[in-house]
């Protein structure tokens, strides 16, 4: 190729767009969860240990016959962490290379466009996924018309469909157990006003996108990290190993789930509520994490006493990132809190939470261009398409060192209804 439209050309710009600060800025926007939690891109191995300890030594007493009768080391355990892989792969049309080989312009617009979609895409999946329960589920059916039209919820998924994008459905939306049904549909439209999508095919089989089952991505059935909703449930988990760990043997390592009593007449006396029970725990709650709705309920029940303050990102080397977000402060028994809204955050879920217990760990950057040995390129010739493919991926997982410093409340609907 003449010109700017040159392969090594393509592996400097390609580079530019998926390394170093631009590409975490970039992951960074619109995602809170991306932006605020700590980054450990040392991962390596099958396992990596994460220790911690839940309970302090026993052997405590006025007496000194039984302080060392009752001596015990502290509680001490580690999660074994292991990863989870997500991947954005794109291709570069030679036709379009070409066509632009005279124009170096349009031909650095051509890659910039190309890296830039693949990186929000990737963004997009994970965001969301760093709220889930490691399923992968990304909504629910709620009618199938039998004519290729499915309608879901919650409203808000919406935001993770787009046309083209490939999906097949399951029964369940657990991170273990059940199976995933083997129809893959590609989707051809989507209203995200009246929450529907229809199918290339023009069919979604009743029999198999029935009614209350839940649509996963292509491929993605089970496989995604475990989000904020794995570490912090709704409820007491089951004694089955979490990343390696039986959580329950302290309330500690599962986080503290609050609904509403009639005691809390609205959100903020619900946060209130939620604060004391998690520092009850041990926990310094410095940020809340909710779903735009209720942040518009809180604004709405403080008025002019809203304080208003804004929160940066951080960048895997520890440094301060260019993107931040707009908080409202919140008083709670640990002290200030920053409360951020994220279209991510489930509607009726409310996420208090320690920040400097939660770390993204990954093998490498996150996400990072995907070479082989001594291959410096950052495309693969293409075996069936005229083009050229682009690579991204990462290995990584979502975890937390301390649980109990955290907490989530389950939001009642009337909180809402003056928002909806």
């Amino acid at each position: 190729m003449p010109s700017y439209a040159t392969l090594s050309n393509v592996d400097k710009i390609l580079k530019e767009y998926t390394e170093g600060t631009g590409r975490e800025e970039l992951m960074a926007v619109q995602a809170p969860t991306l932006a605020l939690f700590k980054k450990d891109t040392g991962y390596g191995g099958k396992v990596k240990p994460l220790p911690f300890e839940y309970a302090p030594i026993a052997g405590i007493s006025p007496s000194f016959p039984a302080a060392q009768a009752s001596k015990e080391d502290a509680s001490e355990d580690a999660w074994q962490i292991t990863t989870d892989d997500m991947y954005a792969l794109w291709s570069l049309d030679h036709k379009a290379m070409w066509m632009t080989r005279n124009d170096k312009l349009a031909f650095i617009e051509l890659v910039e466009a190309r890296a830039k979609s693949a990186m929000m895409g990737f963004r997009k999946v994970v965001a969301q996924a760093s709220y889930g329960n490691g399923s992968g589920w990304l909504a629910q059916i709620t009618a199938n018309d039998g004519a290729g039209t499915l309608t879901l919820s919650p409203n808000g998924s919406m935001r993770i469909f787009d046309k083209g994008m490939y999906i097949q459905p399951s029964l369940v939306n657990t991170a273990t157990g059940g199976a995933v049904i083997n129809d893959i549909q590609q989707i051809a439209t989507v209203n995200r006003n009246t929450r529907q999508i229809t199918a290339v095919s023009g069919n979604f089989p009743i029999a198999n996108y029935a009614v209350n089952s839940y649509v996963f991505l292509r491929g993605g059935f089970q496989r995604y990290v475990k989000g904020i909703s794995a570490w912090v449930p709704d409820a007491t988990p089951s004694a089955t190993a979490f990343f390696g760990v039986n959580r329950l043997q302290d309330s500690r390592l599962y986080g503290v789930s609050y609904t509403p009593t009639a005691d809390d007449a609205n959100a903020e006396e619900g946060l209130i509520t939620l604060g004391e029970k998690v520092h009850e725990q041990g926990g310094e709650s410095d940020l809340l994490l909710c779903h735009p709705a209720f942040k518009t309920a809180v604004r709405k029940i403080l008025g002019n006493k809203v304080e208003y303050d804004k929160l940066s990102g951080t960048r895997s080397d520890g440094s301060t990132a260019e993107i931040s977000f707009r908080t409202i402060k919140i008083a709670l028994d640990s002290g200030d809190v920053d409360m951020i809204s994220d279209y991510n955050c489930p509607r009726n879920r409310a996420y208090l939470l320690q920040k400097d217990t939660w770390t993204w760990v990954s093998a490498g950057e996150m996400p990072m261009r995907l070479k082989y040995g001594d291959d410096d390129k950052n495309y693969a010739r293409h075996g069936t398409e005229n083009a050229m493919e682009a690579r991204l991926g990462a290995y990584f997982q979502l975890a937390c060192t301390f649980p109990g410093a955290n907490g989530v409340m389950l939001v009642p609907d009337e909180w809402l209804a003056a928002v909806a």
